[in-house]
């Protein structure tokens, strides 16, 4: 018998139809690195220019995704964020835009507000906390199964990609364009402790706005380096178009520099050392999110010197990041994910150069011209649209029954009139994606990814290929379409047990929240769609 029982196992063991589970990913912390408007092909060609110690030391000895593009078409820092940690997408994680309009409050809501929790030591400074996030993230689950004995950290220079990363039961920091502090709310701390205080303390943000940027490297090696002076390119404050650039005179117009990603490193340093983060009982997890990738674009452009130089300057940065957490927990130790929250396009003057049809169309002018048709044809005078946030039109839905018309007949007007506008592909109504239509159009799918039944308007838009619609004038390029321009991302993983390896089969941002959660043997987010990345999870 007992020979019978061995030669079972044998065969069992050396069976290629036959896989034992190995054991579950125990990793002493999970670092989650999110660039901010990082499209996926803008690192790529600076690679051999990189740091052994940076992207390079990711792309190389981890799994690159390099064919990874959202599936929702609002592609907005706070829906991406929210895709990202939580695995859904707006339907489940509630994130209709970074704004969007509460029709039974008469209200325009920010994505993080909340009056219930002010910063903390900021008289008027407002109120932060993730009550507007309506689904649990990869943190959140990582707490629940270990009992509260892990931890979640999250810091980023936006209040936005700060609070909603560390979702329901982590701490949150994120950088003040008042004075230059990592800041927190009442939601996390009654007091800052006593290490916050003393680095506010000692002004650190003077140190990196005193010196001005200038290039990192000899002109002629930048691949953009013909590309320093564009008439279309909407620099801040004194910053110009042209390097070097000045030193920054205030704590808001540092944001627009490398240098606040540098600054944001040096606040997590300390938050490392003092919160002891990865040296628990349990798998940590440590969210960072570098923003200044994205207030470059949005000024300069992505295909600029500046923004060429900001990702040389971001990698050495990220060199210093993953040499911390190797002195503080261990590389071997730690597992990292790297993503962005959303792409971005160029500047539309920069595609008619080309000889593509782009354009720029303001919310506000749209507003206008689509109130002053309706004012037209149905012989009112009243305004009967009340706000546009991106992709949202909302319509006075009180003021249309008052005048005895049917909303659902003034949405499919619009959405008719919209569709012959030159910066427009497609409206679709709010009935519509109520029943799941959104026509034939494939791209329009993506709008029911991006509709939430209480906080979307009633009408969703698909701006023209290169039409700027969802940013203010003075924003140079902008985000926030279906094209893969503003859908392709970076997923990259690495750590104990990743293979080195690239991947070129579809797959979406939406499927890192439960790999990591097949990875670390827990429960996914309750929210998450996505489905697991096989490609990480062979060796577990």
């Amino acid at each position: 018998m007992n020979r019978l029982y061995r030669f079972v196992i044998l065969v069992l063991l050396l069976s290629p139809a036959v896989t034992l589970a190995a054991e579950p990913l125990r990793p002493k912390l999970l670092l989650m690195i999110t660039v901010d408007q990082l499209r996926a092909d803008m690192a790529e060609p600076l690679k051999q220019r990189f740091s052994d110690e940076g992207f390079r030391y990711l792309m190389e000895r981890g799994t690159l995704f390099s064919n990874a593009h959202y599936r929702h078409a609002n592609t907005l820092t706070a829906v991406g964020h929210a895709t990202l940690f939580t695995g859904g997408h707006t339907p489940q994680h509630g994130m209709a835009g970074n704004y969007w309009y509460d029709a039974a409050a008469g209200r325009t809501v920010y994505c993080v507000a909340d009056p219930d929790h002010p910063i903390i030591d900021t008289p008027g400074g407002g109120g932060i906390s993730p009550v507007n996030l309506t689904a649990p993230t990869i943190g959140d689950a990582l707490i629940a199964a270990s009992s509260n004995r892990a931890r979640v950290f999250s810091v980023s220079g936006k209040d936005r990609g700060a609070v909603i990363p560390g979702g329901h039961q982590g701490k949150a920091f994120w950088y003040s364009a008042r004075n230059g502090h990592f800041v927190s709310s009442t939601y996390y701390y009654d007091a800052y402790p006593a290490w916050v205080k003393h680095w506010n303390d000692a002004n650190q943000a003077d140190h990196y706005r005193s010196a001005p940027w200038t290039l990192l490297h000899d002109a002629d090696t930048y691949i953009h380096a013909t590309e320093d002076d564009r008439p279309a390119e909407q620099p801040v404050g004194e910053l110009g178009r042209t390097f070097p650039h000045p030193a920054a005179r205030s704590y808001s117009i540092l944001r627009f520099t490398p240098m606040a990603d540098e600054l944001l490193l040096d606040f997590v340093t300390t938050l490392m050392k003092e919160e002891q983060v990865g040296r628990g009982p349990d798998t940590d997890l440590l969210a960072v999110s570098f923003s200044a990738t994205d207030y470059i674009g949005h000024m300069y452009g992505p295909n600029s010197l500046e923004a060429e130089d900001n990702l040389l300057r971001l990698d050495l940065t990220l060199a210093r990041l993953l040499r911390l957490v190797d002195q503080q927990v261990g590389l071997d130790n730690t597992l990292i994910v790297l993503s962005s929250d959303h792409g971005v396009d160029a500047i539309p003057e920069y595609r008619t150069q080309q000889g593509l049809p782009a354009g720029r169309l303001t919310p506000e002018k749209l507003v206008a011209d689509l109130n002053r048709l309706l004012r037209e044809r149905l012989s009112i005078s009243d305004n009967l649209i009340t706000q546009y946030w991106h992709p949202n039109i909302y319509l006075d839905t009180e003021r249309i029954k008052a005048l005895h018309l049917e909303v659902t007949a003034i949405e499919e007007l619009l959405a008719e009139e919209l569709s012959k506008m030159p910066a427009i592909r497609q409206a679709v109504t709010r009935t519509a994606l109520l029943r799941g239509d959104t026509g034939s159009d494939p791209l329009a799918a993506s709008l029911l990814n991006a509709f939430h039944p209480t906080r979307s308007g009633n009408l969703l838009i698909i701006p023209e290929q290169y039409w700027n619609l969802n940013a203010d004038s003075d924003i140079a390029a902008a985000h926030g379409s279906p094209y893969t321009y503003d859908t392709h991302v970076p997923i990259l993983f690495a750590g104990p047990r990743i293979p080195a390896q690239r991947v070129a089969r579809s797959v979406s941002p939406a499927d890192i929240a439960v790999t990591l959660a097949r990875l670390l043997n827990i429960p996914a987010p309750a929210g998450a769609t996505g489905q697991p990345l096989a490609e990480v999870l062979h060796n577990h």
